[in-house]
This record gives C-alpha cells, sequence and structure tokens, in this order.
C-alpha cells in the first residue's frame, strides 16, 4: 500500500468556541502514521479541545495524515498532550498520546504513530512497560522500554525515578537503579553497597572510606582501630591516640575510654569535666562562644547591623560601618563624618576621595587642589582651575592657563566670549583686535564698552580733535571750525 499524506488545518479550540483566537502561525504540526485501514481518528488534548477527522470520500484515512492544530499564541512556553485513537466502523483501533511545548509563531512537529501497539497502555510482545503515550523521557521510552535511572510497574505502566526501594542514608541511586555507598554522604564507612557507622571492630571506618577490620584486641575508636586502653593511658582514647590529661578541648572521658572532645565554637574550656563556655555550659547549636560568652551566630537573618565576626553590632559607627548582617568596616580615618544605613558618608555624600579630608559635612580637597568629578586634582591647570580646596573650573578656549585659580589668557584676562586665546593672546577669527576693539560677530569692532574716545568705521580713535570728536566710544563727531574740548565739539 502507498503511503500517501494529506494535510489540512483545524483550529483545535473550535469545539470552545475560541477559533477566533488562534494564531494561523502558532500550534502544532500533527502527523499520523496508520495502516490504511482506518475510517476516524478522534483527536484530543489534555486542555480541553477537542476535534476528529474522518476521509472527506467516506472511505479509509491514508496511511500519513498531517493535520496543523492551531491554538493561542497565549499558550507560548506551555505543554501541551495530544492524544489520537484510532475508529474502524465505530469500534477503537489504537490509540497514541504524545506532548510538546507551544512555540508563538512557530507549528511544533509531533508524530504519533497507530502502526504499533507501543503506546496502546498494554504490555505487548517485546515491551518492557507501556504508560499509553510515545513521549520519551518520563520513564518508559518512545519504543516502551524502561529508561535509565527509572523503575516501572503496573499496566499500563507508572514509572518513577531513582531506585525502588528508596535508598537508605548514606547511599545514592546509580543509573542502573541499584542502591550504592556514597563516600560523600556516607558518614561511617561503606561496607560493600552499604553504609554503615563504622564503630565496631569488624567494620571501623569513616567519612565514607572502606570499612576496615581491626585485628584481634583493637577497639574501633572515633572511626580507627585502636589498641588505646584505659589500662595504659593516664587520660582518655582519641582514636589510636593516647591523651594522658584531659585539657580543653578534651574534658572527659566515655565508659569505652573514648575522649569527650569540645566543639571550640561553642565552648572555650572544661568545667567538672565537661564543656564549658566561661565556666558555664557550652553553647547551643546557634550560639558561638565569644570571650567566655555565648552569641548567636552573626548573620543576615539575626543580625540588622553589620558583623564583627560573631558578634552582631546594632549600633553601626565610623569603625564598624554596616547594615544587614554583612561584615562591619571600618570608613578610612578623616574621610567620613557618619555611617548611614550602613555606609561611610560625608555630610549627604559619598565618603570623601583620596586626596582630601571630610569637612563640615562636605568633602575638601587637602594642598594645591580642588575637586573636580568626585577627584581631588591639581589646581593650577586650564583643565582643572580653582582656589586651593574649593570646585575647580574648566578654562574654555578664552584661556590657555590658570594663573592663582583664574582662567587666564597669557599674562592677561581671559578673553571675551567671541574671542579665541591662541599663543597667549585674545584672537578674533585669529586676528588680533586693536586697541579700543573687540570681536563681535567674529569681527574686530569699536564700541561703547571697547573704546574710551569715539568710533569711526571699525576704528577707534582719540576723540580729541576736531576732524573726529567723542568719548565714551560714540560715533565720532565733525567739529568743523569749532575746537574739540572733553570730547565736545566748541
Amino acid at each position: 500500500m502507498s503511503r500517501a499524506s494529506v494535510t489540512r488545518s483545524v483550529a483545535l479550540g473550535a469545539l470552545l468556541s475560541v477559533a477566533a483566537c488562534a494564531d494561523p502561525s502558532t500550534g502544532i504540526l500533527l502527523t499520523i502514521e496508520s495502516d490504511g485501514t482506518l475510517d476516524e481518528v478522534l483527536i484530543d488534548s489534555d486542555i480541553g479541545m477537542a476535534t476528529s477527522r474522518t476521509s472527506p470520500t467516506g472511505g479509509t484515512l491514508e496511511t500519513i495524515e498531517t493535520i496543523s492544530i492551531l491554538v493561542s499564541s497565549t499558550l507560548d512556553g506551555e505543554p501541551v498532550e495530544i492524544s489520537v485513537q484510532g475508529q474502524i466502523s465505530g469500534s477503537p483501533a489504537g490509540r497514541a498520546s504524545g506532548s510538546v511545548a507551544i512555540q508563538a509563531g512557530s507549528l511544533v512537529p509531533l508524530t504519533l504513530s497507530l502502526t504499533r501497539p507501543c503506546g496502546n497502555g498494554t504490555l505487548e510482545a517485546g515491551e518492557s512497560c507501556d504508560d499509553e503515550n510515545q513521549t520519551g523521557g518520563d520513564g518508559c521510552s518512545a519504543t516502551c522500554t524502561v529508561e535509565p535511572g527509572f523503575s516501572c510497574t503496573g499496566v499500563p505502566s507508572v514509572c518513577v525515578s531513582g531506585c525502588d526501594p528508596a535508598c537508605s542514608e548514606g547511599q545514592r541511586c546509580d543509573p542502573d537503579r541499584v542502591c550504592r555507598c556514597d563516600p560523600a554522604t556516607c558518614a561511617g564507612c561503606c561496607d560493600g553497597d552499604a553504609c554503615v557507622a563504622g564503630d565496631t571492630a569488624g567494620s571501623c571506618g569513616t567519612m565514607g572510606e572502606n570499612c576496615q577490620a581491626c585485628v584481634s584486641g583493637d577497639m574501633c575508636r572515633a572511626g580507627e582501630c585502636s589498641s588505646c586502653s584505659l589500662d595504659s593511658c593516664g587520660g582518655c582514647c582519641a582514636g589510636a591516640s593516647c591523651v594522658d590529661a584531659l585539657e580543653f578541648p578534651n574534658c572527659g572521658v566515655s565508659a569505652a575510654g573514648d575522649c569527650v572532645s569540645c566543639d571550640v565554637a561553642t565552648a572555650d574550656g572544661c568545667a567538672a569535666g565537661a564543656c564549658s563556655c566561661g565556666g558555664g555550659p557550652s553553647c547551643g547549636a546557634s550560639e558561638t562562644c565569644v570571650d567566655g560568652a555565648c552569641r548567636v551566630e552573626c548573620t543576615p537573618d539575626t543580625c540588622d547591623g553589620c558583623c564583627n565576626g560573631e558578634i552582631c553590632v546594632a549600633e553601626p559607627s565610623l569603625t564598624q560601618c554596616g547594615v544587614a548582617g554583612e561584615a562591619c568596616q571600618a570608613c578610612r580615618p578623616g574621610r567620613a563624618d557618619a555611617c548611614i544605613f550602613g555606609v561611610c558618608q560625608c555630610g549627604t555624600d559619598f565618603e570623601c576621595p583620596d586626596g582630601s579630608a571630610c569637612t563640615d559635612g562636605r568633602c575638601v580637597c587637602i594642598g594645591a587642589a580642588c575637586m573636580l568629578g568626585g577627584a581631588c586634582v591639581p589646581n593650577d591647570q586650564p583643565s582643572s582651575c580653582g582656589d586651593a580646596g574649593g570646585t575647580c573650573t574648566v578654562c574654555d578656549a578664552q584661556a590657555d592657563r590658570c594663573t592663582d585659580g583664574v582662567c587666564t589668557c597669557g599674562t592677561g584676562p581671559a578673553c571675551g566670549p567671541e574671542e579665541e586665546c591662541m599663543g597667549g593672546a585674545c584672537r578674533c577669527d585669529g586676528v588680533i583686535c586693536g586697541a579700543g576693539l573687540r570681536c563681535i560677530g567674529r569681527f574686530c569692532e569699536c564700541d561703547t564698552i571697547s573704546c574710551d574716545g569715539c568710533c569711526r568705521a571699525s576704528e577707534c580713535q582719540p576723540g580729541t580733535t576736531r576732524m573726529a570728536c567723542g568719548v565714551g566710544g560714540v560715533a565720532c563727531m565733525g567739529c568743523g571750525a569749532g575746537v574739540c574740548m572733553d570730547g565736545s565739539c566748541l
């Protein structure tokens, strides 16, 4: 029989009256394989959408039917399980299911086969499991074999990851679903696949190492085979070693002769053969013995201030600044005047930079420097000109040097707003304006600001002759037969 292929599209949400929401570019490209004897296929999903497929000619379906199932793009990333059931004259004829994750703007391919028994929920010849789908990764593969790390039971199969029964403490489940001793988690020793306490002469060991059998007469002490005994040891036995006298951290001895050792984090001495902190009982599990007193361990959960070792500093200061259980930090001397919300500050700003000091709530540069962009820089450069300890000014094109904290052009003052300082001289479009003139619109002009006499065209005249009389930069006047006195014609 030829393997013909037919492709059709359907909005799977039509039966739920949401077809209008379906995205023509989002959905599932479903391919159904069969032996060519089916006259109908029922299609269902786990999101409440369903439809069916029959031959348009009234006969049997093709051996490969491809259906574009359209869904809303709002399902992007959501897993959707599709189930198909073959029908012959109204009677079930095979079932298969699988799942895919919707991808907005794409038709995700999914192939389901009704030509093989895998996925029908019944154990057939050659199958080790059948969980009613042809999807791998769930314990039962697409070919109905048990996947590594899983065990499957029942019909239809129910698969669970890991070993069954579950592994004991100190064991791990290997890919063959066998519990093995795990050196990383076994506190005792490994006796084959079992994790045992490791405290007997027959199985002695610790930290997940292989168990050892002690020689006759030896005991297992603290995971070590030991010949130490109280008959020959005046103090206590610490594993294979003899501690001649009881002293911290070995404060006591057990009935079997083992040293009772203290946790140096919760005790600092011995008292009446017991572990002690400052002469009293040893500290609890969440406490630390510090300077003879039990203190709650300093962590972000227990301290709103900062942690100085194991001590919580509730009220941070310049010498111990921090917040939310972070390690206390000392503010740099002279650079800050307060610790606010765990941050060293000068006034309302951050801690002062190098070369400066916090003075009256603000950062002041020390020596021949001024503040520029949060840093102290030399105050005698055109790029950083200002009074020592003040704020820098950046000299523009009207100056070429900084003299005593002031921008200058050469040895004179800075140029006017329309001039440039070139070669130590103010220039107007590259030209040095003459006496009594200034640069206006890139031209040297005479006006009431630049000229003390009077202006004739673009020249400044003394304003004292009868041909050019005037003062204060006004236009020159001609006095005719008169004379010019104090800028006036008489």
